[in-house]
């Protein structure tokens, strides 16, 4: 499967599409490869995403794609391997997440992997109340899994 066709799996999945695009039968996420400095990162059961965002420094916003069968510490492990290659081989200064309030799964992901909540307030495209998330380098570094390996990125 090429990686055009592994993200639209994931982002049409039953459990994920609701949250990323509720209302849709089908949404082509295609256009994520349209910036080269996009990531996406892929494990058997799920792909993250980090879009490429215009900061002070190297910066991405995180999207984890998770299917049901990628849950709870195995979920966490994977991501933590996944955050690692971003904050290491693609440098990043800082990841950022943006999370509907209503997908508290994520939200206690996010808190678990050591993204701090930055503030309530903004609505998604949609129109649902979301919470903005961060985690810098240093607050990467300080984490006890940080020094853990990384993802291996030639992993379809």
């Amino acid at each position: 499967m090429n990686k055009q066709a592994r993200l639209n799996y994931w982002v049409n999945h039953p459990g994920i599409i609701e949250y990323m695009a509720p209302g849709y039968i089908f949404f082509d996420a295609s256009g994520f490869f349209r910036d080269s400095e996009n990531i996406m990162l892929t494990h058997p059961q799920g792909v993250m995403l980090f879009f490429r965002e215009r900061w002070n420094g190297p910066a991405w916003r995180g999207h984890y794609l998770f299917g049901d069968r990628l849950r709870g510490r195995r979920a966490k492990n994977v991501a933590e391997r996944m955050l690692n290659t971003v904050f290491t081989r693609h440098e990043a200064a800082a990841i950022f997440g943006t999370i509907w309030v209503g997908n508290r799964p994520a939200r206690l992901m996010t808190r678990a992997l050591g993204f701090e909540p930055t503030g309530h307030g903004s609505v998604d495209y949609y129109g649902r109340p979301t919470v903005d998330y961060f985690l810098s380098r240093g607050m990467w570094r300080s984490l006890p899994w940080s020094t853990r390996e990384c993802w291996n990125e030639g992993v379809q």
